[in-house]
């Protein structure tokens, strides 16, 4: 029996049949992109991060200016008042005085009361450091108050027999403590008596950071050399006391720098005078 073998057939395409249908390729390509790119963005989908939005600026704090290397405002300085002059001289004053007391009807008491006027007088006693005379006081100043109950004031206030300032400095002085003492009042003040006479001693002398300058004993007689020579109440500023005339004897009793303290006069009178005027 003879078997019949079929034969192969081959067919080749023409060139149009096998090129590409971009057409098609292209339409396809169109509906990916709509499907991935723009539809999540119709919907509302957010498929990557979005750029951080950039901080506001604000005032930099004190971490931050010390980190970027800019300094922070300092607050604007506090202006502290201005310091006190510290007064020329010292005072030393002493426990109050009754020296009388009286009522309007009966005589002068030779024993009063302790009446505490102090508790109104000492702060403006020392008040008196600041008086321009005290600038260059050295020395006693005995101070008497005339205190009237009846009228409520101080009705005189005097030097006493103990000051050893000159006549100029003494009134300057005491002009000055009837100012200080002009607006005082004695309401509050335990009496008995109707008046009272009261004395302060008050001791003038230089602060401590002058007590380098104190005056040192010196004794001694010189001879006034020049035509006239001027004796003060104190070295170089003080109150012109006297003119002493070329040829006078004084004695010394006391020395500052240049400055030599002189009787002279009969009376003891005693004065600072330069050292040349009296050939020292």
């Amino acid at each position: 029996m003879v078997e019949r073998r079929q034969e192969l057939q081959i067919e080749v395409p023409s060139r149009t049949r096998d090129a590409p249908r971009l057409g098609r390729v292209g339409l396809i390509a169109a509906i990916g992109f709509v499907v991935g790119v723009a539809w999540p963005r119709l919907a509302g989908l957010q498929l990557v991060p979005t750029a951080p939005a950039e901080p506001q600026a604000s005032a930099p704090g004190p971490s931050a200016s010390r980190e970027a290397g800019v300094a922070p405002p300092s607050p604007a300085p506090l202006k502290s008042p201005p310091p006190k002059p510290s007064p020329s001289v010292r005072l030393e004053i002493g426990a109050p005085q009754v020296t009388s007391c009286r009522d309007r009807s009966r005589p002068v008491r030779r024993r009063c009361d302790p009446v505490d006027f102090d508790k109104i007088a000492r702060s403006r006693i020392e008040a008196l450091s600041e008086c321009e005379a005290a600038s260059a006081a050295k020395g006693l100043f005995s101070v008497g108050f005339a205190l009237d109950f009846e009228k409520n004031r101080i009705t005189e206030i005097q030097s006493g027999k103990s000051t050893d300032f000159p006549q100029s400095t003494t009134d300057a002085l005491l002009g000055c403590a009837r100012k200080a003492f002009e607006s005082a009042s004695l309401s509050g003040i335990d009496h008995e008596r109707q008046t009272y006479t009261v004395f302060y001693l008050i001791k003038f002398s230089p602060p401590a950071s002058a007590q380098g300058d104190e005056a040192v004993s010196a004794s001694g007689r010189a001879t006034v050399t020049w035509e006239v020579a001027l004796i003060r109440s104190a070295p170089k500023e003080g109150d012109i006391l006297a003119h002493v005339l070329s040829g006078t004897r004084v004695v010394v009793t006391g020395r500052q720098g240049d400055w030599y303290r002189v009787k002279y006069d009969s009376k003891g009178s005693e004065g600072w005078v330069f050292k040349s005027a009296i050939g020292l």
